[in-house]
This record gives C-alpha cells, structure tokens and sequence, in this order.
C-alpha cells in the first residue's frame, strides 16, 4: 500500500491559545501534510518536535488561510490566520520574513486558498478587545496586575510601607502608558516613547510587575531598591518569545518635584539571555528546514 499523506514542510509557529484573561503565543511543532486520497491539506500540531511518540494537539484542515504580514489586533508581523468554518480562527505566527515566505510558498503549491489580508484583520479569534491585545496600552495594567499578581505573588501579604506603595504606583503609571507624566530614564537614557524604545518592553510588551525591595533615602529624591517581573511574550532578532518568566533586578531614584524618575539594571544578563534563546530558535529553525 502506497503513502496516503505526504509532508509538504515542517517547523516551529507560535500558536495564540486562549488563557485565564487574554490569549498568549504558545510555541508549536507543526508539520503540514498533504493527504492523497481526499486531496486535503491538514496542518499538524504537536507539543514537541516528536512526531512520532509525541503529543498530537490537533489536526486542522487547510481551506481558507489568510496572511498577515502585520496582524493589527495583536500587533504581531508574519501572521497565518486559519479559517475554521465550525469556530474562531487559529492564529499562528512565524518567526521572521524567510519562515513566512517558505510556509505560505509551500501551502499554494498544495492549492491552499490563501488570501491576503489587510492592515484590518479578518480575525474572529476573540473579537478585538483588551483582553486579546497583548500589548500593555490595550490590555489595561487592571488585567495585568491580577494575572502577574495571581501567578508570582499569590503567598505574599507582607505589609509594605506608604513610600513602596507610592514608589510601585509610579512604577505601574511610568510603564502602563504610552505617555509618560515626567521625564524617565534607564540606565542614564531618556525613554520617549513608552514602552517600545526600551530592550525591557521589547521583551515583555505586556509590562513588569514591579517590587520595591529597600527604600534607601526619602524625600526630595527617593533611592530604591527594585525587582521586575515580566514575560518573554515579545520579539528579540526578529524572534518571537516563548512566554518563560523574565526577572530583572536594580536601583532608582524618584524625584518628586522633578517628576523625574531613573531606573538603573545590568541589562547585559537580559541581553545575554535574550540573545541565548533567539540562536536556539534559529538552530531549531534550520535543522527543522
């Protein structure tokens, strides 16, 4: 008996899963078959590169597929939007403009009906909202605060004095807004335009749940100690995050009448770990070529 499937191509995608109160991008294995006796195109999705032993999450038909190269709900680049007939669309995002090129030239080779979308997305994946934007100015710091809290902080009840309190508030309003109500600086730069000039928002658009761990000296200037919390659900080398826990630790200084805030980390242990992540997707990427 002959093969009834084929293996157009293969590789690793971002597929956005729904969660407690907005989607997130959950690295995916997928493997795109044609199967000759019905013609059909599925797209394969596994937990791992295992396709043997592995988990099978789910196997969609290919009818419809619409390519975003910017998809504006999410504000993602390279995005396949899977139209399923009997419920919401499946997003899947690619890593750069090479992975998108090549799984789209594959899925028209097999006669996939792929249509190019516009800057306004087709997407029924949720229904545009704040809860499905994964961006910190959509998504609302209410919604970020009690998901980020619920996970990281949920034993902690310590009490925290007025200035920490006042001192986090600041920390939330800075880094919640694409306005900022002062100047803010990290590690000595001005950030101008909040909160995508900085390697920290790159990283974690959805925000940072931020600590003060010791107050230092108070008024007319504030020095603190301060703690971070973020997820790697954003880009870094053209790379899109698998959504692991980030944690960055550093001194500040608030001067209120200044409305001046200045925030100082090693950014190279971010970098560094950013940079590790973003050459093992590629190796993965090439290997899965």
């Amino acid at each position: 008996m002959g093969k009834t499937s084929k293996v157009l191509h293969m590789g690793w995608l971002q597929q956005r899963v729904p969660s407690l109160l907005f989607s997130v991008w959950v690295p995916r294995f997928c493997v795109l078959k044609l199967h000759s006796a019905t013609n059909i195109v599925l797209l394969h999705v596994y937990k791992t590169e295992d396709t043997i032993n592995g988990a099978l999450l789910s196997s969609i038909s290919l009818d419809l597929v619409y390519n975003h190269k910017f998809h504006k709900p999410t504000k993602i680049p390279f995005v396949l939007e899977v139209h399923v007939p009997s419920g919401p669309s499946v997003l899947f995002a690619l890593q750069n403009a090479k992975s998108y090129s090549a799984w789209t030239s594959h899925m028209q080779k097999a006669d996939v009906h792929l249509r190019s979308a516009s800057a306004s997305s087709h997407s029924t994946e949720g229904k545009p909202s704040p809860r499905t934007n994964p961006f910190v100015e959509d998504a609302g710091g209410k919604y970020l605060g009690i998901f980020l809290d619920a996970s990281l902080h949920a034993t902690d009840d310590k009490t925290k004095s007025p200035v920490e309190l006042q001192l986090e508030q600041i920390l939330e309003a800075w880094t919640t807004s694409d306005t900022s109500p002062g100047d803010w600086f990290v590690n000595g730069r001005a950030v101008t335009a909040l909160p995508h000039n900085n390697i920290m928002f790159a990283a974690s658009p959805f925000g940072w749940l931020w600590k003060v761990l010791d107050v230092y000296t108070t008024k007319p200037t504030i020095s603190f100690r301060w703690k971070a919390n973020g997820y790697f659900t954003g880009r870094f080398d053209k790379c899109l995050g698998d959504g692991q826990l980030l944690v960055i630790e550093g001194f500040g200084h608030w001067h209120e009448e200044k409305q001046e805030l200045q925030l100082f980390y090693n950014d190279k242990t971010l970098i560094q770990g950013l940079q590790k992540y973003a050459k093992a997707v590629r190796s993965v990427s090439t290997l899965a070529a």
